[in-house]
């Protein structure tokens, strides 16, 4: 994959577009893949540190989940680590720019392979890149999707491209987008993914009139709602292995969990200064 490739969508200057099309998948396929540690053992588990340690400000955001995910139907493990014994996980919020880059880096896949070049053409999609200095900000992965031809694009991602949402839900969330990412593992669509694209529309405007509209979250709240998708996708995996009593009664372990996946993988990402999405540490 050569950058002069995505060069090719970085020619126009600026286009602002119409994005009220409803045209977005109804059902993404999802396998996730499982980077499970052992579930009520530290000693040895490589995703911890600290474990002798104490950690007053993780056991309270814990206690929070606790009360929360006990209330919703969820039972996680109770050796889970807490925020300074994850060794993945530096737990410090990345700066608001960074998550914006994330949030519009998904956001343009996501319109290149749900929407018709009528509708929102490569230029257009191009302009986005190019206004906020977006190139480098790709996975490998994003960028082989955003280099085939748009037909092909569609054809062999339209059914998983819907994932996106549920990662921009809770990027979008974090720069002051209202709705909280709920823990009751639907599926973005109809009025919900609306609202989400209108917030994020906002960014065809260019960069200053975007910030305008942004009202950031503060760590603190970042910190909470990461560890409580945490303690939820720990049970969520144990009722993929087979524990089915780990989750809400008529909760899909793989189609509702992949929901609590993706918006957890966004969170923690956040708070993973340094890391690639791609690598971020999505263990339980």
């Amino acid at each position: 994959m050569t950058m002069h490739r995505i060069m090719i969508f970085l020619v126009a200057l600026g286009v602002a577009v119409c994005l009220s099309a409803d045209n977005g998948p109804t059902g993404p396929v999802y396998v996730e893949p499982l980077k499970t540690a052992s579930l009520d053992e530290m000693g040895g588990d490589p995703t911890v540190k600290n474990a002798d340690q104490p950690d007053p400000q993780g056991e309270a955001l814990r206690a929070r989940s606790k009360e929360i995910l006990d209330a919703a139907g969820f039972r996680f493990s109770s050796s889970l680590p807490t925020l300074n014994r994850r060794a993945g996980v530096p737990g410090k919020l990345r700066p608001a720019n960074e998550i914006q880059k994330r949030l519009l880096v998904s956001y343009a896949v996501y319109l290149y392979v749900v929407y018709d070049e009528k509708t929102v053409s490569k230029d257009d999609i191009g302009a986005l890149l190019s206004v906020y200095d977006l190139p480098d900000e790709f996975t490998r992965d994003e960028a082989l999707i955003i280099t085939k031809p748009r037909e092909q694009a569609r054809k062999e991602h339209m059914d998983t491209i819907g994932w996106n949402l549920e990662n921009m839900e809770a990027l979008a969330w974090m720069l002051g987008y209202d709705e909280q990412p709920a823990l009751d593992g639907k599926m973005i669509g109809g009025k919900r993914r609306d609202a989400l694209m209108e917030f994020i529309g906002e960014s065809w405007q260019g960069p200053e009139a975007f910030a305008k509209t942004l009202s950031p979250r503060s760590e603190a709240d970042v910190l909470q709602l990461e560890d409580t998708f945490y303690c939820a996708h720990n049970a969520v995996r144990s009722a993929q292995l087979g524990h089915a009593e780990q989750v809400p009664e008529k909760f899909h372990p793989v189609r509702n969990g992949g929901v609590i996946h993706e918006k957890r993988e966004a969170l923690t990402w956040a708070l993973s200064p340094g890391v690639e999405w791609d690598a971020t540490d999505t263990s339980t």
